[in-house]
């Protein structure tokens, strides 16, 4: 679902009168280390992963239906947005009175 194009090297093969479907394993095409990157090719890796999530749901059978859900607004938008940002300041404290009563238990 997320491929623009069928890869060539995908496909299928027929054993004992069955049809198997056929597809690398592993990609072995590398990864990124998001925790070297500096802010802008953060935020580059950030689109890329959202433009892939939603190409995703774009061709599942149910985007008719999750795009009358969202509207044309920006609210989904900014409700995602603003659950994020209070997602990240709870863990934010959370660590901090983790680490708090660590070094209550270490001292």
């Amino acid at each position: 679902m997320l491929q623009a194009v069928s890869d060539l090297f995908l496909g299928y093969v027929r054993f004992d009168e069955k049809d198997f479907y056929v597809r690398q394993f592993r990609d072995m095409k590398g990864s990124i280390d998001v925790s070297k990157l500096t802010i802008e090719p953060f935020v580059t890796y950030a689109v890329a992963c959202g433009t892939l999530l939603a190409r995703a749901h774009s061709q599942s059978e149910n985007a008719a239906m999750i795009a009358g859900y969202l509207g044309s607004s920006g609210a989904f938008d900014h409700a995602v947005v603003g659950w994020s940002l209070a997602y990240a300041d709870q863990s934010q404290a959370d660590f901090v009175l983790l680490t708090a009563a660590y070094s209550e238990l270490s001292a």
